[in-house]
Order: structure tokens, then C-alpha cells, then sequence
């Protein structure tokens, strides 16, 4: 994992669906999306983990200077926890969609 400090804000696919059909007839911009709640990249892996039974070897590299150490939306917008994202995500792996992690 690169950066596994960083904290982002992890977005659930059919939320940022939702979020450019609503502002698919608003002025052209950049719009900030998001949930408003930060997980490190290091979270994510420990809780898709826990609802996953799954293990991994993890291995840390440290993040790009560049990269902001956190990003986090202040336009939230409804969400999916991630918890229930997460969820999502591994009944789709267990059914025969083809979807692999």
C-alpha cells in the first residue's frame, strides 16, 4: 500500500452516479463529491478484511510528498457507508458476475 496514512474519501459508485445525474443540467465545473468521512488507506484494507474473512500480505511504501494527506469532500452527498459498499463488493465477488478482488 502507498501512503497507508493517507486518508481519502472513498465513494460508493452508485452515489457518484447519482451525484453527475443530478448535476448533469448544471453549469459546467468541477464538483467535489464525497461522503465527508475520511478512512486511511490502511482502514480500508483492515475492514474490507473483517467483512471479507479475507487476509492479505500487506507491505507499506511511503506516499508521493506531492500527495495531500487527506481528501475529504465538503459537498456530501447521500451515501452509502462503507461498511455497506464494502458489503456490496463481496456479495458481488461471491455471485458469478465475474467481478474478482
Amino acid at each position: 500500500i502507498r501512503g497507508s496514512g493517507l486518508i481519502r474519501d472513498y465513494l460508493e459508485v452508485s452515489d457518484c452516479v447519482k451525484s453527475i445525474i443530478y448535476h448533469i443540467d448544471k453549469p459546467a465545473g468541477i464538483y467535489d463529491i464525497g461522503t465527508g468521512i475520511g478512512t486511511s488507506t490502511i482502514e480500508l484494507v483492515y475492514l474490507y478484511e473483517l467483512l471479507s474473512g479475507k487476509r492479505f500480505k500487506i507491505r507499506t511504501i511511503p506516499a508521493d510528498e506531492s500527495e495531500p494527506l487527506s481528501m475529504i469532500s465538503n459537498n456530501v452527498v447521500p451515501h452509502i457507508s462503507l461498511t455497506e459498499g464494502l458489503n456490496r463488493l463481496i456479495d458481488a465477488e461471491s455471485s458469478d458476475n465475474g467481478v474478482v478482488l
